[in-house]
């Protein structure tokens, strides 16, 4: 198959379809798509990107849109694809179909560590050319959600989802998020981004306009890191956890229950060489 058909066949395939998964492997085969599921060949991903990009200037229209379709989501960190996608979009000013976020979700499933894409997200928000709704913020979120798990202590991914609830906050479900990074907590001990995307969740959300119980959503949390402790005591991302609410408490003289204090000064006595446990006992134990 030539390339140019090759490269209409991949810009249908992106505009018309929910690709599940993107994945790269050594077959005979440019590309296959089956079950929502795109495969492309290693030497066939390679061959695209540099037909890709000796076409970018092409005169045929047609085809410099395939091109800025295509190569954005198969060399995701080449920040110039994204500016270029970007004066396309003030041109317009609009995007009523969402079909940015669709780019960038294909994307991160080629590299879901990649930058790029999360700051697009961004920009257009910021831009106003993606219209908010609730549906459209949980698809962001969603996003966010599949390149973490693809990539661990995905930095960017978790960096994106901070700004997102901390600016888009109306149209967050609360309940939702909450029980999420909660879980995600849970079960992902070692991720450090994950942990203080918890933390800036529930600083965001004990200042919602809505009337909510600082004082109990900050003595839950520290329970529930405290027990977490007990069985993974050598974390360093959840005693970085807890010190952060301790700090929070302390720096906002919240009477935390006698419950907390009791876990904590628990967690603080364990056998654990952790310079991180030290500072929390060091302030712990000055304010007690």
């Amino acid at each position: 198959m030539q390339q140019i058909e090759i490269l209409k066949s991949l810009s249908s395939l992106l505009a018309t379809n929910d690709i599940e998964s993107i994945s790269l492997l050594p077959c005979k085969t440019d590309f296959l798509f089956e079950n929502d599921h795109l495969l492309l060949s290693t030497q066939s991903f390679k061959n695209q990107v540099l037909f890709c990009y000796q076409n970018i200037r092409n005169s045929n229209d047609a085809i410099k849109a395939d091109v800025m379709l295509v190569l954005p989501v198969l060399n995701p960190d080449d920040s110039k694809l994204w500016v270029e996608r970007r004066k396309q979009l003030l041109m317009s000013k609009k995007d009523p179909n969402c079909f940015e976020t669709t780019v960038c979700k294909y994307a991160l499933k080629v590299k879901p560590k990649s930058s790029e894409p999360f700051f697009h997200l961004q920009w257009i928000i910021s831009q106003n050319i993606l219209v908010l709704t609730k549906e459209v913020v949980s698809r962001l979120l969603e996003i966010c959600s599949e390149a973490s798990i693809s990539y661990k202590n995905n930095y960017f991914s978790w960096k994106f989802r901070i700004w997102l609830v901390e600016n888009c906050c109306e149209f967050v479900d609360w309940e939702n998020e909450l029980l999420f990074s909660k879980n995600w907590m849970n079960k992902h001990i070692s991720d450090h981004s994950g942990m203080h995307y918890r933390f800036r969740l529930l600083l965001k959300y004990c200042t919602l306009p809505k009337r909510v119980d600082v004082i109990s959503v900050i003595d839950t949390e520290i329970l529930n890191t405290c027990e977490l402790i007990k069985f993974y005591r050598t974390s360093i991302s959840l005693w970085a956890h807890l010190r952060q609410l301790v700090m929070f408490a302390k720096d906002r003289s919240l009477n935390i229950s006698r419950q907390c204090e009791k876990e904590i000064f628990a967690a603080i006595s364990l056998e654990v060489d952790s310079k991180i446990k030290q500072q929390i006992a060091s302030w712990f134990l000055s304010t007690n």
